[in-house]
């Protein structure tokens, strides 16, 4: 989960304001770097998420000295867009995409889930978000094998396009949050916000993620993000289930993780937060049949 530094001691890991930065609540990048080294040691590869949607709302004083980053003609659920597509967005893509290397590069992680890319707003060409993949295969992917994960409400196909040699194009594999949500449901019995897609009959629900290609192909989703209206043929053709990332345990499920004590441990960095899933990716990689073998942990 994020590691960008964050207000406060305690948080999910989406509100940080300095993407660069790991939290001080975890340790010190020294000791974030010695995590990295140690699990390679193990054969583990180690996957972070980031966020590049928006900034935490407590801590975050760009606009004030970089308005230049926020725009009004996007609208997102945590208020102005980020501006990747208006006047000096250049500088603000720039920033995101180096956010990217640096988690890379210099810290050797072995790829990134990017957070709810459906809540990226931007109107070039191309996006930020085909601009950030093909910098990062061009960059640092020839010489290392890179993951790039996308949690995208739209299911949009046309990120996850392979070559003739099969290499990703741009994203290796795309969250599959409908079986999560559906199996929320029947655990929980939640029904609010995205859960109200699966209220109704819920176990159908889940026998259809689980058996039909997911909502992904059987329906594509019961909802889109609000305001957004996605043709399924669009969003769902050539997109095998294999491209998906299925869930099998959430740490949302986990609700006395936030009452925890800060992970803090003297003389290393220790994750405070771990979840378990189950990643279906194209069937090319050379990781799948490990992983379609055994549920792994992702520290971060």
């Amino acid at each position: 989960m994020p590691v960008s530094d964050f207000p406060g001691r305690r948080n999910w890991g989406y509100d940080g304001v300095l993407p660069f930065a790991p939290d001080s609540t975890y340790g010190r990048p020294e000791e974030l770097k010695e995590l990295v080294q140690a699990a390679h040691a193990r054969g583990i590869m180690v996957l972070l998420d980031v966020v590049y949607n928006h900034f935490g709302p407590e801590g975050n004083y760009l606009g004030a000295y970089a308005p230049q980053f926020f725009t009004d003609r996007h609208k997102t659920p945590w208020g102005n867009g980020i501006n990747f597509d208006g006047p000096e967005s250049r500088v603000v893509r720039d920033f995101f995409i180096h956010n990217a290397l640096y988690w890379l590069t210099e810290y050797h992680l072995d790829g990134l889930r990017l957070d709810a890319v459906h809540a990226i707003l931007d109107d070039s060409t191309p996006d930020i978000l085909a601009e950030l993949a093909t910098t990062v295969r061009n960059t640092v992917a020839p010489d290392r094998q890179i993951h790039l994960i996308l949690e995208n409400e739209r299911n949009q196909s046309i990120r996850l396009r392979r070559t003739a040699q099969c290499e990703p194009r741009a994203y290796d594999a795309q969250w599959n949050d409908d079986i999560h949500h559906a199996l929320h449901v029947l655990i929980t019995s939640e029904k609010d916000g995205y859960y109200s897609d699966y209220a109704d009959r819920p176990l159908d629900r889940f026998g259809r993620v689980w058996l039909a290609d997911s909502h992904i192909r059987a329906r594509c989703r019961f909802i889109t993000m609000v305001g957004h209206v996605v043709s399924p043929r669009k969003a769902c053709r050539r997109l095998p289930l294999s491209r998906s990332s299925r869930i099998m345990i959430r740490s949302e499920i986990v609700r006395s993780e936030k009452e925890s004590s800060p992970s803090r441990t003297r003389g290393r960095f220790v994750p405070r937060r771990r979840f378990f899933c189950w990643l279906r990716l194209h069937p090319c990689s050379s990781w799948v049949k490990s992983l379609e073998r055994n549920a792994i942990s992702i520290f971060l």
